[in-house]
């Protein structure tokens, strides 16, 4: 095993062009409202649950605004989607009202799943994101907002987690804004990009590029074309000889 380490640097690349098939989506949605009676403030959460039909030549793109996204290689021929929505009370709105002006848009092509999911950005600027160290202005629907990971009186608790599991052959491309990108275990073409988090790459078959503006970028056994980069933090390689 040998490691390398790179510094920053802006290298991009591009996942290959696709070839068409048609898939088809089943919904499974569920609501998991988990309240705590002695917490304050209150926390809720919501999860919906997708299956779409896939094979070789489909692509997953996704883009958030804030969460953790996890993508894993899965056997079979199906792409699996768990979102779970958090919530907690504060600024201004409660947590149940937050949940439900969260809205997940799915897509589906002949050769993509497009996956989105909508804030409620016209209406609050401000998001807290508990986990990690961010306080970041950037653009999400048109409309300046602010992620942070403080106890800011004016911010709204609300983001999204995912794990996206995929067949061989499924390219992935993730566009988050604050959030760590994990992908482990893929047989095809991963981009995985975040504003503000850590992006994890390991074991995977395929070109791959990690991005990220405020993190580390950590690869571990790909096999194919490599791009990594990071505004600030480091960069680490280990390749197999």
């Amino acid at each position: 095993m040998q490691e390398h380490f790179i510094p920053p640097r802006r290298a991009r690349g591009r996942v290959r062009p696709l070839a068409a098939l048609s898939a088809a989506a089943v919904l499974v949605a569920t609501l998991a409202v988990a309240p705590s009676a002695n917490s304050t403030p209150v926390q809720q959460q919501r999860e919906e649950r997708r299956t779409f039909s896939a094979g070789p030549g489909v692509s997953v793109d996704l883009e958030n605004l804030a969460g953790e996204i996890v993508v894993e290689g899965a056997d079979g021929g199906d792409v699996e989607v768990v979102a779970t929505i958090h919530a907690e009370d504060g600024g201004g709105a409660d947590a149940q009202t937050l949940l439900g002006l969260i809205d997940i848009d799915f897509r589906e092509s002949n050769d993509e799943i497009d996956i989105r999911v909508n804030y409620p950005v016209e209406r609050f600027d401000v998001y807290r994101y508990p986990d990690g160290d961010s306080n970041s202005t950037t653009t999400y629907d048109d409309e300046r907002v602010r992620v942070t990971s403080r106890n800011d009186d004016d911010a709204v608790t609300l983001y999204v987690d995912f794990v996206v599991r995929v067949p061989a052959g499924v390219a992935v491309d993730i566009e988050n804004n604050v959030g760590n990108v994990s992908a482990t275990g893929l047989r095809g073409d991963f981009r995985g990009d975040t504003g503000s988090g850590d992006v994890m790459v390991r074991d995977v078959t395929g070109d791959v590029e990690g991005d990220t503006g405020s993190g580390d970028v950590r690869v571990e056994g790909v096999t194919g074309e490599l791009s990594v980069d990071t505004g600030s933090g480091d960069a680490v390689v280990r390749m197999k000889i």
